[in-house]
């Protein structure tokens, strides 16, 4: 069983997320595997998509270390799933699902209909993608931006 770190607890007040709902991302992802792990086997990011928000929890064996989320929708790479890249670069993650190390690629973040090229974690076997907690801060700016411009 998982806790919640009390840094965590703190992030969560000012965040407006409950301890219910970063156990219930968390417990998902164990009971699914729909997760990324470290390649060190520290940490684990497992996400929960709704239709106007992703939640994500980072946790290792005994407790939840983070929890972000984003209101913009995470799409398929640039270019498509098939596009080869060139040199694709090695994110610290793997796959939980087939093992593949996860990929550093820029995928389509869409909000409010319109639809920039962003950072993300990507396997491109399980075609998943994930963002990282660095980037939520930019994209909080972006969603305000293109909130504003839709006004």
């Amino acid at each position: 069983m998982v806790t919640i770190s009390d840094e965590v607890k703190t992030l969560l007040k000012d965040s407006g997320f409950q301890e219910s709902d970063v156990l219930e991302v968390v417990n998902a992802a164990e009971a699914s595997g729909n997760k990324l792990k470290k390649a060190d086997g520290s940490a684990c990011l497992a996400k929960n998509v709704t239709d106007n928000l992703t939640s994500y929890a980072v946790y290792n064996d005994s407790e939840v270390v983070n929890v972000y989320a984003h209101q913009m929708q995470a799409g398929e790479p640039i270019g498509g799933w098939d596009e080869a890249v060139e040199s694709p670069l090695e994110s610290e993650w793997i796959c939980n699902k087939c093992g593949e190390t996860a990929m550093n690629r820029n995928v389509n973040m869409s909000f409010m209909g319109m639809t920039r090229a962003g950072p993300a974690i990507v396997c491109e076997k399980c075609k998943d993608v994930y963002v990282e907690a660095d980037m939520v801060k930019t994209l909080a700016v972006a969603e305000s931006i293109l909130g504003e411009k839709r006004a």
